[in-house]
């Protein structure tokens, strides 16, 4: 039997163990809390908060410290105006509560907006109620897109409403999706009776249905088309003849999703030109002009309203109207068919029907302003562009359906969600399993104003299961009647799952616990060791048994000169401040050392004030660490290996060149010739120190380039800082990687991150931008898939931002300037997003801000070199040959004229440009042309490539430099260049290769 001593041992540890357990679980059960991004609460029966996770915290701009054990009501007055007291006494009766577009402002922050509320009462094991939890959802942002949305909406409706001409918009399927009150007079129709009918089978003839239908889908495909006429029977009777302009609707993806065609009645102009015998039966009384000419363009008539364009021609009886006129006027009579055309005068715009009278040999022109029809146009596309790009960077799925809940629209989350061909599928077609949905939204079908909220298992377009939070909003006409409903949706699926397992977690934290990647330790705040997780047991190699009661200072763990880093940390922790992270080196059981990595982090459970360590062991980080340090010396003395290997190559061609002419001109047999030949082997010999050199500089295998990304960086930050008091400094690392870019995307966001560094520094400084490759394995600690990335850092000295902000800023609409729109960097984040890149920032109020940007690197091919024979082959022709080193022109110049070639010298790429295009002009063109690819303080070989190839496509240019490895080589090809010379020159090398590139076509 056991003595009773060893028996209080035993309940002692017991006791001990069963704390441990609960205070992980409590612990754990906070971190999940804080991990939803939405606000979670608790609150005890007397309404006094026992919870308030990093979610409230945002939402409310209040601590948890100025909130917990405080009562609900005094902290936020609100809640009484708002109702919302009454949902916590209803908790706490037991119910659960639903509350939506309820509205909230914070008295101390000044925080205000809407939000919606959960609640459901909170019991222990026995099943009493001993509090409430509360899920907040902020709806601000969705609120303020819906206003947006109304009143987009509503400006939409005016402009059409408003524009003297009958507007049609019609789908690809040419079903009615539009259709103003000008149109509604002439076909005498409604507009709710005909949305998504066919357009042609209602109101256009059999006989030209295929044509306008040909006329329509080459609209669509982006194809020139004709402004085409048709006639039309109005609700009357009577006949009227249209002119029709008609454009394609892209949307935010480029994608038409429709056409918007602008009808001009010209049933009068029509009438006239038939009516026509007697020209002073109506032209004098008429407010538009009307002119009558010759087949040849003179004026011969013109009514009173012509006299301001008249005038503005400075045009009168009996001489020619201006020319840009008159071919059109020759073109109509020469074919005897009706013309239209558009004239611009100053700031008015004309649109002209030129009609060839038959056997009188004149011809009529009627003209009508159509200046405030064209600005009504251009102010619904300006209208439509910004709703595009509005609804484009809303990450929420809106959607729109007709009364029939047909999709009818959708932006780009949307179709992220449900793919490219949800519009025209039933709302139903994508719910998933049994649901009461319809019944929930139909009131809004009968014209109910409120928003509704309903919760739907949806399938997305992949096959996935998922759970969208809908809120709903009745669209109604401008009569009134309903024609459909807007929606908003949020996929909530991960959301329900956390908030599924605070309610039930208490086996998945224990697993969640043992099984965390990094050491969990408790311990009290004189350090006594309370628990410690699997990986804390398997880091420092005792069993957490051997430890727990054990003082962390004097059991051992932590070396003598580590003590002193230790108690710096838990005395932080004692004082509610978390501590670290800092770097400590444990000392394991079996004697050897570890480095971790630690925070340690003040928490209270159940009153009793508690330590949380996190710990992680970086013997790899320390490693790579060292290792990173060890590769920035070598890449330190690459770049200075790069730079003599350059120089010393320009040396070695002018010594190499000119021995290897003074040997040619020399006796083979005398003792001249044969000390020329040792000093061009001991030369040659010292060519091979530049190729151990470049190798050592350049690093790993080139790739083919597809976009020279540090030249979009480059040519952005320059313009924006351009006529500023800020300046960039650029350092770039050589051989920096190619990219598959947008070349306009990525420009933009240079600009806006270059803006924004200029804005922070108002009295002006340096933008420090740096371009350098680099490589993302499993161990690095970036949301990237690993492989090989472009890196891209802009730097400024400004007033940085503050900590609590650096987490919104990349938040659609979020800004701390008067003058900004917010839009910038949330459209920087899209856009790295969109290239499968990644962007990060770090900063500090005064002391500046970096963002760092990573953009995946692009890799191909590299064509093998061809082992050539050392024979020089004598030829003749033109070359050109441009250096900025004179001594390598010279030698340079004297291997081709010692070939057979006439040769033209210049020193950088302008003048090479210059002299190029002067002898093709002269129709003495140069058969080669042999270009440096660096040049100091001037034009080099890359840009002067671009430039010759504009002037002459079949350009036969050789790139040269110092640079002599095959990754520069095949590089360059793809530039445009036909082959690539090293330096030192070899003069057989140079002679195979002008014939190589003079036999090309």
């Amino acid at each position: 039997m056991k003595s009773k001593k060893q028996g209080k041992k035993s309940n002692k540890k017991d006791i001990k163990k069963f704390k441990a357990d609960v205070l992980q679980e409590r612990l754990l059960s906070e971190y999940l809390i804080n991990s939803s991004f939405d606000g979670i609460l608790a609150f005890d029966n007397e309404c006094r908060y026992t919870v308030w996770n990093t979610g409230m915290e945002r939402i409310s701009g209040l601590s948890k410290d100025k909130v917990i054990g405080k009562y609900a009501f005094d902290v936020f007055p609100f809640l009484k105006e708002t109702g919302e007291d009454k949902v916590f006494r209803e908790a706490l009766s037991g119910k659960s509560v639903i509350t939506k577009d309820r509205i909230y402002k914070v008295p101390e922050t000044g925080q205000e907006g809407f939000f919606e509320g959960r609640y459901s009462p909170i019991r222990n094991e026995e099943g009493e109620i001993i509090g409430g939890l509360g899920i907040i959802h902020d709806i601000t942002v969705r609120k303020k897109m819906e206003e947006l949305l109304v009143e987009n909406e509503r400006r939409f409706r005016s402009l059409i409403e408003s524009a003297p001409n009958v507007i049609v918009f019609l789908d690809p399927n040419h079903k009615i999706i539009e259709f103003n009150e000008e149109a509604e007079k002439l076909y005498g129709k409604k507009r709710e009776d005909i949305m998504g009918k066919n357009y042609l089978d209602l109101f256009i003839s059999k006989d030209i249905r295929e044509i306008i239908a040909k006329d329509i889908k080459k609209v669509l495909s982006g194809l020139p088309t004709r402004n085409f006429e048709n006639e039309i029977i109005t609700k009357d009777g009577t006949k009227k003849v249209l002119a029709w302009n008609v454009n394609r609707i892209l949307d935010f993806n480029n994608r038409p999703i429709g056409v918007m065609a602008i009808g001009q009645d010209i049933t009068e102009i029509k009438e006239k030109e038939k009516e026509l015998g007697i020209l002073s039966k109506f032209p004098s009384q008429n407010v538009n002009p009307v002119m009558r000419v010759t087949e040849q363009g003179k004026l011969i008539y013109a009514n009173r309203s012509s006299s301001y364009l008249l005038k503005a021609w400075k045009c009168k009886i009996n001489t020619l109207l201006p020319g840009h006129i008159v071919p059109s006027i020759k073109e109509s009579y020469i074919s005897g068919k009706n013309k239209t055309i558009d004239i611009n005068q100053d700031d008015k715009k004309y649109l002209f029907a030129i009609v060839p009278i038959k056997g009188q040999g004149y011809i009529n022109m009627y003209g009508t302003d159509i200046t405030e029809y064209m600005k009504s146009r251009e102010a619904f596309n300006v209208l439509q562009l910004k709703n595009e790009a509005i609804l484009a960077s809303v990450t929420d799925i809106i959607m729109e359906v007709d009364k029939n809940k047909v999709y009818t629209w959708a932006n780009k989350s949307g179709y992220d969600f449900f793919g490219d061909d949800v519009i025209g599928k039933e709302a139903a077609y994508f719910f998933e399993g049994e649901q009461k949905t319809y019944e929930v939204v139909n009131p809004l079908f009968n014209g109910d104003e409120s928003t509704i909220y309903v919760e739907s298992w949806q399938r997305r377009k992949d096959g996935e299961k998922r759970l969208l939070a809908w809120w709903c909003r009745v669209l109604k006409d401008k009569n009134g009647n309903v024609i459909g409903s807007l929606s908003s949706a949020r996929d909530i699926t991960e959301q329900r799952k956390v908030e599924e397992e605070i309610k039930n977690s208490e086996e998945r934290l224990k697993i969640l616990y043992e099984n965390a990647p990094d050491a969990i330790y408790l311990y009290d705040s004189k350090g006594n060791i309370i628990d410690g997780n699997r990986k804390a047991e398997e880091i420092i190699g005792y069993k957490r048994e051997e430890l727990i009661g054990k003082n962390m200072l004097t059991a051992g763990i932590f070396p003598f000169n580590q003590i002193q880093k230790v108690t710096k940390i838990l005395a932080s922790t004692i004082v509610g401040k978390q501590g670290g992270p800092i770097d400590v080196v444990l000392k394991r059981k079996d004697g050897s050392l570890v480095p971790i990595e630690t925070t340690a982090y003040p928490v209270k459970i159940h009153g009793e004030s508690v330590i949380m360590g996190i710990g992680r062991d970086i013997t790899d980080r320390k490693k790579k660490e060292d290792e990173i340090i060890k590769s920035q010396k070598i890449e330190s003395l690459s770049v200075l290996a790069g730079g003599i290997a350059h120089d010393f190559n320009n040396i070695l061609t002018h010594i190499l060149g000119n021995i290897d002419i003074a040997k040619h001109l020399t006796d083979k047999e005398g003792k001249i010739y044969k000390i020329l030949d040792d000093a061009e082997k001991g030369g040659f010999q010292a060519t091979s120190l530049t190729r151990q050199l470049l190798t050592f500089a350049k690093g790993g295998e080139p790739i083919k380039e597809i976009c020279f990304i540090k030249d979009i960086v480059k040519d952005s930050a320059t313009f924006v800082l351009r006529g500023s008091s800020c300046r960039c400094e650029f350092s770039i690392d050589k051989g920096i990687w190619l990219a598959r870019v947008d070349p306009g995307q990525i420009g933009q966001v240079i600009d806006n991150l270059v803006i924004n560094a200029k804005q922070a520094m108002r009295e002006g400084g340096v933008v420090k931008i740096s371009i350098s490759s680099y490589i993302v394995d499993e161990e690095l600690i970036l949301p990237l898939e690993k492989g090989e990335y472009i890196k891209i850092c802009i730097r400024d000295s400004g007033v940085g931002i503050p900590k609590e902000n650096l987490n919104k800023i990349f938040d659609p609409y979020f800004t701390t300037k008067n003058e900004g729109s917010g839009l910038g960097l949330s459209t920087v984040y899209s856009i790295i997003k969109k290239h499968n890149g990644h962007i990060t920032v770090q900063s500090e109020s005064g002391k500046g801000t970096e963002f760092c940007i990573y953009i995946p690197a692009y890799k191909g091919k590299i064509e093998k070199p061809v082992k050539e024979e050392n024979i020089i082959e004598k030829d003749s022709g033109r070359v050109l040959i441009m250096d900025d080193d004179k001594a390598v022109l010279n030698v340079l110049s004297r291997m081709l004229k010692h070939i057979g070639y006439e040769v033209v010298s210049t020193n950088d790429g302008k003048e090479a440009i210059k002299v190029y295009k002067e002898s093709m002009n002269s129709g003495k063109p140069f058969d080669a042309v042999i270009l440096d690819l660096t040049v100091r303080a001037g034009m080099g070989g890359k840009l002067a490539i671009s430039e010759l190839l504009k002037i002459d496509p079949n350009v036969k240019a050789v790139a040269s430099s110092g640079y002599s490895d095959d990754s520069t080589a095949a590089e360059h090809k793809n530039l445009g260049f036909k082959e690539f010379l090293g330096k030192p020159y070899v003069p057989e090398k140079l002679s195979k290769v002008l014939k190589s590139i003079k036999a090309q076509k």
